[in-house]
């Protein structure tokens, strides 16, 4: 299990060229085995990018939560 950073969770859902070699294969195995953790001030963090405009994504906020959360083996924590 690993703890994911807000801009993990962004770049691996819309740049992931932007991690390391080594960050992908180690999301690659966390996804396979026990999951990715990431904390719900994530979530906030992101709806301000958007709202700011420096996240510009081509759906609202529920919906790329959604995606998301749909697309990694991902945990919330308090």
């Amino acid at each position: 299990m690993i703890v994911a950073d807000t801009h993990v969770i962004i770049w691996d859902a819309l740049e992931p060229e932007r991690l390391s070699p080594k960050a992908q294969k180690v999301i690659g195995e966390a996804n396979e085995r026990d999951g990715i953790i990431f904390c719900e001030i994530s979530l906030w963090e992101i709806a301000m990018l958007m709202k700011k405009g420096r996240l510009s994504v081509d759906v609202n906020y529920q919906e790329f939560i959604s995606l998301v959360s749909n697309s990694n083996n991902y945990r919330a924590c308090a």
